[in-house]
């Protein structure tokens, strides 16, 4: 929450803030705005870039930059602890004199805690990763690792193709059964051409065929009906079947 504070009018005079950069001294002061009551905030750029500089894209690109030259003149110290990174203002009392403070939530700065900036790891409310070094060491390793190929797509399935044959390995595969391969392929087109529905459609008509040698095998040509014997006629049809036997005898 972005708070009231004083600007003095000896802050332009000050040759330590002279020596920063416009932006470092711009971030400065508005640093005054958005650290609590002690001077204490979260180090993290995304976030200060965000609230700090809402109307400036480059801000998040360049606000690390700002901040190093702060904590490099000792105008702010950066620390993290836990993972979390964490700044103040050193001489916050000096610029600021502030009635009835409300004590900070954020742990204070200790010699034990300073560490490079671009070692902190990201608060959890922060928008991204803070930008840090890569090393030699680490490049390499990234170089070695093995780069991610794109996802095979699957081939599409079809239905079956006019004037479809098998394959040579087709054939001897239901000669290798028994099986007619002229006469099996023709019941297979005849079948798979007929057929309706998702299950008529197949990725691989060449596996298909085998999968009908084999259920050939083993029950018998699919779609192929064993023909019923011929039943003795009964009742009236075994009278009248008589009546016609007994007048081809008398031709």
């Amino acid at each position: 929450m972005a708070r009231i504070r004083t600007i003095k009018p000896e802050f332009v005079e000050s040759e330590s803030v002279g020596k920063l950069s416009r932006d470092a001294r711009l971030l400065f002061i508005l640093l005054w705005t958005f650290v609590d009551d002690e001077g204490r905030a979260r180090a993290s750029s995304r976030l200060l870039a965000s609230r700090l500089y809402p109307y400036d894209d480059d801000a998040g690109e360049r606000i690390d930059t700002w901040l190093d030259e702060l904590a490099t003149a000792g105008h702010i110290r950066i620390y993290g602890i836990d993972g979390d990174s964490y700044l103040d203002i050193p001489k916050w009392l000096k610029h600021q004199k502030i009635d009835h403070p409300s004590k900070s939530r954020l742990p204070a700065f200790s010699g034990d805690f300073a560490k490079p900036r671009e070692t902190f790891a990201p608060h959890t409310l922060d928008l991204g990763p803070v930008p840090r070094t890569v090393g030699p060491s680490e490049r390499a390793c990234a170089d070695a690792q093995p780069r991610q190929t794109k996802a095979h797509k699957t081939k599409p399935g079809t239905r079956i193709p006019d004037g479809w044959r098998p394959s040579n390995a087709g054939r001897a595969f239901a000669a290798d059964r028994g099986l007619d391969p002229d006469s099996t392929a023709d019941a297979f087109v005849d079948w798979w051409s007929a057929a309706t529905g998702s299950n008529a459609v197949k990725r691989d008509w060449d596996a298909a065929f085998r999968t009908w040698c084999r259920r050939a095998v083993e029950s018998g040509p699919v779609g192929v009906r064993t023909a019923r014997a011929v039943q003795p006629p009964r009742g009236n049809d075994a009278f009248y079947q008589q009546l016609a036997d007994i007048a081809s005898r008398d031709e």
